[in-house]
């Protein structure tokens, strides 16, 4: 008996053809919105970070009446535990007021809790005074547009979250004294 006698067949180069331009066809109809699904959990996943620690920013200076120290990139300022708070504060404290410092973020994101000259938000016209969050990654500007028009005025250049155009973006909590590790100022 001869192959072709024997039943078994083979794909012929058509065939393979139109199955691989089926799949490439799915496959484009597919991919976009899964991609464009991920990268809004990675958005939504920021935007959770920044109004959980403004909440908690928030919540601390209304029970201690300051807002926390300025400390290292990556640290926590006193929102999860007394760590950086004064004694003198320590009675106050109701915390934690966060859960977690973020750590790992979408786009290598880190979290920098600053307080100081940003005449940004320079609202109360006090200089120096200004409590804010810095946020650096590798931020596609389409995110960072994203993020400003969900929490913000949706304007890089103005209200209450600003950003460049690329890798940083800043996000006010308020204005006022903060407690140092010294004690307060």
């Amino acid at each position: 008996m001869n192959a072709k006698g024997s039943g078994s067949r083979g794909f012929s180069a058509i065939e393979l053809i139109v199955v691989l331009s089926c799949i490439a066809i799915l496959s484009a109809i597919v991919a976009p919105p899964i991609s464009m699904y991920v990268m809004n959990r990675k958005v939504r996943a920021i935007e959770e970070k920044l109004t959980a620690i403004k909440a908690a920013v928030e919540a601390a200076q209304s029970d201690l009446g300051y807002y926390p120290v300025d400390v290292a990139t990556g640290i926590d300022p006193g929102l999860r535990s007394k760590e950086n708070v004064p004694a003198s504060l320590c009675k106050c404290w109701k915390g934690p007021y966060l859960d977690a410092w973020p750590e790992d973020s979408p786009w290598g994101a880190t979290f920098d809790y600053e307080r100081g000259g940003c005449e940004i938000f320079d609202f109360d016209f006090v200089a120096g005074n200004e409590i804010y969050l810095e946020v650096e990654g590798a931020f596609p500007q389409n995110v960072l547009d994203s993020i400003d028009a969900d929490l913000d005025d949706g304007m890089h250049f103005s209200g209450r979250l600003r950003h460049n155009g690329g890798s940083r973006l800043k996000y006010y909590l308020g204005e006022g004294p903060c407690w140092t590790p010294g004690g307060l100022h």
